[in-house]
């Protein structure tokens, strides 16, 4: 049952790291339009882990589990990064494309289990 909260919680933050982040130029509904490089695509996702941890750890950032996933996702940042980008392209332009390799980031740097 806590594998399936953390799990819908990520789905729920990937939702928002697609959908509601106006604070960048990459956006997925703003891929079709405007291509992103897969540095600025994985940055994004590298910049939500953030809220991606909080939501992992029930909305509280003062417990273990959430201070633990920060600190695994920034440890393990670059290595996932460097693992998923040599499958991508240079630009991605497909607006399912940019979610397939952005949710691989994020199981990458805050796994569900």
């Amino acid at each position: 049952m806590k594998n399936t909260i953390a799990f819908i919680g990520l789905l729920i933050g990937a939702y928002y790291l697609g959908y509601t982040s106006n604070t960048s130029a990459v956006n997925f509904s703003h891929v079709a339009t405007k291509a992103a490089s897969k540095e600025q695509l994985l940055d994004l996702v590298i910049a939500k882990t953030d809220s991606l941890c909080y939501e992992k750890a029930g909305m509280s950032d003062d417990n273990f589990t959430y201070t633990s996933c920060i600190r695994r996702a920034r440890d393990f940042s670059k290595m996932c990064k460097s693992k998923i980008s040599r499958d991508m392209p240079a630009q991605v332009s497909n607006p399912e494309e940019a979610k397939r390799f952005s949710l691989r980031m994020i199981n990458c740097l805050v796994p569900i289990s």
